[in-house]
């Protein structure tokens, strides 16, 4: 046994750990505003990286200073949406599969989005200046609004009221009136923003399916080289002979999806950057290339059935043939690129409804 200096022996001391009474939990608790005491955080939910997590933690900065320049709490429902929120962007996916189905489903993202948007329709409308934020709400509103919808009508009537008569103080009915404009705006911009989603997973499932396809083609193309005749009577796809082989379906692919690639730099151009929860571009631009690759097999094809002898008569023909045939995918990929414009320009309109409230 150890003794002390004086030689008096001294028990070792036994570390044990200490658990918790039976009913309660080792969970940090929340603050009042939703907030997890600072570095209490469980470690397996720190946030993954996405674009999305930044302006959704932009916006609950926003909420919280709102929040501190109320003379009152905030109401027991907006508490529970912000955490609601925090929750969403903080939520870790401990395995691939979790991760993969929350991304597929959109359910982090959107659930977060939804609750930030009914907490900033309580704080908003409740705030004592609330009049000063009315110009800029009811001009986002009208954006996602028809004109002839009773609510921005009605908005409209409010914010004339206390533009003629500044020393007017916002009436309970006034606060209402607002509410349920923002609360449309927000309805039709996260209905945007599941539009988008499905979108995106339509276009993703498009464009597997379509790769697929291409890549059984060039397969089955190689192991039987006449599967597929694309040479015409001088010249081949993949060389000057006029005897089929493997590599003539796998060259026109790459020169169609070649001809697929510059409708893509014109698409990467005219895109706009953005904080926004679901990029669009990349998938657009996977469906284009795909489809390229595919039309350009088919155009050319079709040319060799025809006989057109001026575009078959040579290798160079060929493939500047399939070039024009990947490209030519832009005709049908137009409509999708305006489809997921529009869808897009709805769903940011929600954040611009949030920017409208802020000063």
């Amino acid at each position: 046994m150890p003794l002390d200096q004086s030689g008096a022996t001294v028990e070792p001391i036994v570390r044990t750990s200490v658990e918790p009474p039976t009913g309660e939990s080792t969970t940090p608790s929340r603050l009042d505003n939703g907030h997890l005491p600072a570095g209490t955080e469980p470690q397996s939910s720190r946030p993954y990286g996405s674009v999305w997590r930044f302006a959704v933690g932009e916006q609950l900065a926003w909420l919280d200073s709102l929040i501190g320049k109320r003379a009152d709490p905030p109401p027991r429902t907006v508490v529970e949406a912000i955490a609601e929120a925090r929750h969403a962007v903080t939520a870790g996916r401990d395995h691939t599969l979790q991760r993969a189905m929350a991304w597929w489903s959109g359910w982090d993202a959107e659930r977060a989005w939804r609750s930030l948007h009914a907490a900033e329709v309580e704080l908003v409308t409740s705030s004592a200046d609330l009049a000063a934020r009315l110009p800029g709400i009811e001009h986002q509103v009208a954006r996602e609004c028809p004109p002839a919808d009773p609510r921005l009508r009605a908005l409209e009537a409010v914010r004339k009221k206390v533009q003629d008569d500044p020393r007017a103080s916002m009436q309970d009915d006034d606060r209402v009136t607002v509410a349920e404009a923002m609360r449309a705006a927000f309805a039709a911009a996260d209905d945007a923003l599941t539009g988008v989603r499905n979108l995106r997973n339509r276009m993703l499932v498009f464009g597997t399916m379509l790769g697929a396809l291409n890549l059984l083609l060039a397969i089955f193309a190689a192991v039987w080289p006449g599967w597929v005749p694309l040479c015409g009577e001088r010249a081949c796809p993949s060389g000057p002979g006029t005897a089929p082989a493997g590599a003539d379906v796998v060259t026109v692919q790459m020169f169609g999806g070649l001809g697929a690639l510059l409708a893509v730099v014109i698409l990467l151009v005219h895109s706009k950057p953005g904080l926004l929860t679901y990029q669009l571009p990349g998938y657009l631009s996977f469906v284009k290339i795909t489809l390229g690759s595919t039309l350009a097999v088919v155009g050319v094809l079709g040319l060799i059935a025809a006989d057109v002898e001026v575009v078959i008569g040579s290798q160079a023909a060929l493939l500047v043939a399939a070039l024009v045939f990947g490209y030519a995918q832009q005709v049908a990929t137009r409509f999708l690129d305006d489809y997921a414009e529009q869808l897009v320009g709805k769903a940011k309109t929600g954040a611009d409804v949030s920017r409208a409230g802020r000063t």
